[in-house]
């Protein structure tokens, strides 16, 4: 085979080199590749228009470069290889979320003996994301508050058990509920849908792992083609998060030191502010047929929770609850002018009518809090400061409405 590169002076060997590190460089990113292609363009470019002989000496600096270059990937890819087999200390993914109980037990949960109901006792199984286990260590989530008002109403034979997992969406709750449901033996499920990024998580695709975020996917198939890009490694992934920290830990104390945020505040503004940013796309007018997309591909999740209770005679709700975007007026306004957004060209209610739509019409009870949250977020604070999570009021009025809502639809028994 012909050497595309002779004519400039380059040998089989050092064509190879280049061709090994132009493949590799696209491994780690399209950057990277773009930044090779230029050197060598400029190279070729050099010895074109000044007739100049690739000499031994700079073909050996090629060559050298090439076996550093491809060196340090078999590092970098020996590295991952002991992160992903060993799980060093360094990642902290002792606890982890996989899917299996494990999950709960590890980060102290839930355990077995969850399993042991008591035959006369009513049982609410609540699912959900980190709104679910948000202030949980002071008893004020919404499932504590809602099993502390069924007791104050003299309903003691009604317990509620939160299974709720953070960084996990509807897809994770239903393979919770198939795998164990009927370990739990619940009279009730009470499914929690967050509109800020459950669209993103209706299906179960993929696992987190430890306080860093490092994502493995479940699929065997899809983890092996998604190694092969360098951005999924976990190496890639603790290091970015590393900066990430690093960065809001310093964008953070500058806040506080020149009092633009409180220091109870969980992000910084700007921060905070990027976060609401990245899930705006659900309101925007031009992303609604995606969103249709999206929703519509992946709802089936919905009939399945519906299938597996009409199955067992248990009753199911689903509770819609609001972005802090719709609820906070001064947050979208403030969003809209940082990002030179037009006001026209968001509808906050649109997500929140493609979901209740889809379950009034397949007969599945639905509780959308947005206009309560509404109407209440005008006198008082219901999250946490910069946060996106609701606050102790956040998760009363949620108790309330679900409380409500319940006995409405006369779905737990009266004392």
């Amino acid at each position: 085979m012909k050497n595309p590169l002779s004519y400039f002076g380059f040998d089989h060997k050092t064509t190879i080199s280049i061709g090994i590190v132009c493949l590799s460089s696209l491994f780690f990113s399209k950057y990277l590749f773009y930044a090779v292609l230029a050197i060598l363009f400029l190279l070729i470019v050099l010895v074109y228009k000044n007739h100049i002989n690739i000499n031994d000496k700079l073909k050996s600096i090629i060559n050298n470069l090439s076996v550093v270059f491809i060196s340090s990937c078999l590092i970098l890819l020996c590295i991952e290889g002991y992160w992903r087999w060993f799980h060093p200390k360094i990642l902290q993914i002792g606890v982890n979320i996989t899917g299996d109980f494990s999950d709960f037990t590890e980060r102290g949960y839930l355990n077995e003996k969850i399993f042991h109901k008591s035959g006369t006792s009513f049982r609410i199984l609540g699912l959900g994301d980190s709104f679910a286990r948000n202030l949980t260590w002071t008893k004020t989530n919404y499932h504590d508050i809602l099993a502390q008002d069924l007791v104050k109403a003299g309903e003691k034979d009604i317990e509620v058990v939160n299974a709720g997992m953070e960084n996990t969406g509807p897809g994770y709750y239903w393979h919770i509920l198939k795998k164990y449901g009927d370990s739990f033996k619940p009279n009730l499920v009470l499914v929690g849908f967050f509109v800020g990024n459950d669209f993103e998580d209706l299906d179960f695709r993929f696992v987190s792992l430890g306080p860093y975020g490092l994502i493995d996917y479940v699929n065997p198939g899809e983890k092996i083609w998604r190694f092969l890009r360098f951005s999924n490694w976990w190496l890639y992934q603790f290091v970015q998060k590393q900066i990430i920290i690093f960065n809001e830990n310093r964008s953070k104390y500058n806040e506080v030191k020149h009092d633009i945020v409180k220091k109870e505040a969980t992000f910084s503004n700007k921060t905070f502010l990027d976060i609401q940013k990245t899930r705006l796309w659900i309101f925007e007018k031009k992303e609604r047929d995606h969103l249709k997309r999206k929703f519509n591909s992946n709802a089936q999740v919905f009939l399945d929770f519906k299938k597996w209770c009409e199955a067992r005679n248990v009753e199911l709700v689903i509770a819609i609850f609001p972005d802090q975007l719709q609820v906070d007026t001064q947050l979208i306004k403030n969003i809209i002018k940082m990002y030179g957004l037009a006001p026209n060209s968001i509808d906050l209610s649109f997500p929140n009518q493609l979901v209740s739509k889809f379950l009034q019409q397949n007969h599945i009870h639905c509780l959308d809090m947005v206009p309560e949250f509404q109407e209440q977020s005008r006198s008082t604070a219901l999250y946490r400061i910069n946060d996106t999570h609701w606050n102790d009021a956040g998760n009363k009025l949620a108790a309330e409405l679900i409380l409500s809502f319940l006995r409405q639809h006369r779905m737990v028994p009266v004392n």
